[in-house]
């Protein structure tokens, strides 16, 4: 992912949380339509000033974000502390980039929103834990696409449109299912790979065991 650096910031060694935040400041700023000089004023207001400089440092890669900041510039752009943490930078290779800085690197942007909102771990079985009960809700939403579908279909005279949406909500929700128990067997067989590795080195060790 890369960011262009104005003249005379050098951009600093970026971690993907970092850069992910510096994005989001970005956008929300710009779709604000707010000036430098406005978030800085709204900074100054929650007694935590960022100046124009330092916000031009950060959505340059040129200064990093630190907690404070952070709480702060979420405040100013009326915005979810976890929606900078979250966000996804332009330019992010997808879907399969480290979506924060520690974590996982197949963790996705589902995940790590669960984990931050204190609803999944990051342990392997915690990870399928998350994953089983994201394929349970998905297949129960898909009956209840096909339900609709059905009942929508078996009227004289459906109407087009509600059938039309119907069909796109089935199909974006078999999209998600797939994608689901894609995830879950590939933690499944990580952890059966693992498994099997546990149990021959410590079959070598009992071999090697003079005892």
């Amino acid at each position: 992912m890369t960011t262009s650096t104005p003249k005379g910031m050098k951009p600093l060694e970026m971690g993907p949380t970092g850069i992910a935040v510096a994005d989001a400041i970005r956008l929300y700023r710009q779709q604000q339509d707010l000036s430098y000089a406005e978030l800085e004023r709204r900074t100054a207001e929650l007694d935590h000033r960022i100046p124009v400089i330092s916000l031009r440092r950060i959505e340059a890669l040129a200064r990093k974000v630190d907690v404070d900041d952070l709480m702060a510039l979420a405040v100013a752009l009326d915005v979810a502390p976890t929606q900078l943490l979250t966000h996804v930078p332009a330019g992010a290779p997808s879907p399969d980039y480290q979506v924060a800085t520690g974590v996982p690197a197949d963790l996705t942007q589902s995940e790590l929103r669960a984990w931050l909102h204190h609803q999944t771990g990051l342990s392997r079985p915690d990870r399928e834990v998350f994953w089983r009960r994201e394929v349970e809700r998905l297949r129960d939403a898909l009956r209840r696409d096909e339900e609709q579908a059905r009942e929508l279909r078996s009227q004289g005279h459906p109407d087009q449109d509600r059938l039309r949406a119907a069909d796109w909500a089935h199909s974006q929700t078999g999209r998600a299912l797939i994608e689901a128990e894609r995830r879950l067997d590939s933690l499944q067989l990580t952890s059966h790979d693992e498994e099997s590795r546990r149990e021959l080195a410590e079959d070598l060790r009992n071999d090697q065991d003079p005892r």
